[in-house]
């Protein structure tokens, strides 16, 4: 992620966790003595360096990611969540996208409101075709 130098970087819905650089275990660090703003809502942000602001609603907590794996469905590798994890339900889909990044049949909401990530939680969907009154997930769509 960058920015030009006068203005702030935008995370919505993301998650940075886990990450280390050569300072520390710090997820996100400014480029200039660690001075960053960051702007946007619905993140989860495990770990910043002091000089890093980040919106207000940002959790501040580990997301428990699972390893990363294409086991879990489509075609690029994800790190699933646990149902457990903080991000669960915690997200937005300000772009209402009808599927997370595994594609089609995986829903981008699919509870109460989008998990904070890429990847979405599924309920237990018996028709993807929306037979039974589910939710779509549009074929084609991200």
């Amino acid at each position: 992620m960058s920015s030009p130098a006068n203005a702030p970087s935008e995370l919505t819905a993301t998650i940075v966790s886990n990450n280390d650089t050569d300072n520390g275990a710090n997820d996100i660090a400014g480029p200039f003595g660690n001075l960053a703003a960051i702007q946007g809502a619905n993140n989860l942000v495990m770990n910043s360096a002091a000089g890093v602001t980040l919106p207000g609603d940002t959790l501040t907590v580990d997301p428990n990611l699972l390893p990363l794996t294409t086991d879990d469905g489509g075609t690029t590798a994800t790190h699933p969540l646990p149902t457990n994890s903080a991000a669960v339900d915690a997200g937005s889909n300000i772009d209402l996208l009808g599927c997370d990044q595994r594609g089609y049949p995986y829903h981008r909401v699919a509870g109460s409101a989008a998990d904070i990530g890429a990847y979405e939680i599924q309920e237990l969907l018996l028709f993807a075709d929306n037979f039974d009154g589910s939710p779509t997930c549009p074929k084609g769509v991200p």
